[in-house]
């Protein structure tokens, strides 16, 4: 039931659920921290500077619950100096991902009450999925260009 998600702030003893569900879905981890993690010492090297951005108010982290059982996480990124915006991120388990949406909207709730006003996320144009998860959550696109120069 839907009514039986929460997020709640990331806690020391979550640290465990995040080795497990790097064995069981390193590529979903690898989807939201947004490298690879070829092994465990990866992972725990890449969610350790994510809470220190968390401590230095530059990221939010909290977990997502399904009747108080973690489930998930749901990461917000370059947090402004103000708390007004950020980039959102979500990691759902692979056999609770039919509450994604749902996970999504608890998560943005979580981060309004903590005076985010918007999120602003990247989505490659081939990712048909995504464009269109994103468009049902309410996402608009922006009249904005990103270009890249590859440095040799």
């Amino acid at each position: 039931m839907v009514s039986d998600l929460a997020v709640r702030p990331f806690a020391p003893d979550d640290s465990s659920h995040l080795l497990e569900w790097y064995r069981d879905d390193r590529e979903g981890l690898e989807a939201l921290m947004g490298e690879a993690l070829p092994d465990v010492s990866d992972c725990a090297a890449g969610f350790q500077a994510l809470l220190g951005q968390v401590n230095e108010g530059l990221a939010m982290l909290a977990v997502v619950t399904h009747r108080e059982a973690p489930i998930g996480l749901a990461a917000l990124t370059g947090v402004a100096p103000d708390r007004s915006s950020g980039s959102p991120h979500l990691y759902i388990v692979p056999n609770h991902r039919r509450y994604s949406v749902a996970a999504a909207k608890k998560a943005e709730g979580y981060a309004q009450s903590a005076g985010v006003r918007a999120f602003v996320t990247t989505i490659n144009q081939e990712n048909t999925r995504g464009m269109s998860l994103a468009k049902r959550m309410g996402y608009e696109l922006m009249p904005r260009i990103t270009l890249k120069k590859e440095l040799a």
